[in-house]
């Protein structure tokens, strides 16, 4: 019997995406469906998008703005920039 994982895998074509911050030690790695098979998910929650590791960047460039405050992360694909909020413990 075939793991859903890789039945997921050869349908949908997902991808291993390794998202680094080295200035702050910090690496993710995301499977995600590749682009060209979005349509197939019927969602995007399942893509990891351009604007979810900018706006990752910006959470860990700019953290003296976050800092003691609550941060709710809302429409990022897999959720990469809530990721990174917990992990500096912004929420």
């Amino acid at each position: 019997m075939e793991d859903l994982s890789d039945i997921f895998q050869e349908e949908l074509k997902l991808e291993e995406n390794i998202i680094e911050f080295p200035e702050y030690k910090l690496s993710y790695r995301i499977k995600s469906i590749h682009r060209e098979n979005q349509h197939v998910a019927a969602a995007t929650s399942t893509i990891l998008w351009g604007g979810a590791t900018a706006l990752g960047g910006y959470l860990l460039n700019h953290k003296h703005i976050f800092q003691k405050r609550s941060v709710l992360e809302i429409g990022c694909g897999i959720g990469l920039p809530g990721m990174i909020a917990s992990r500096m413990n912004f929420c």
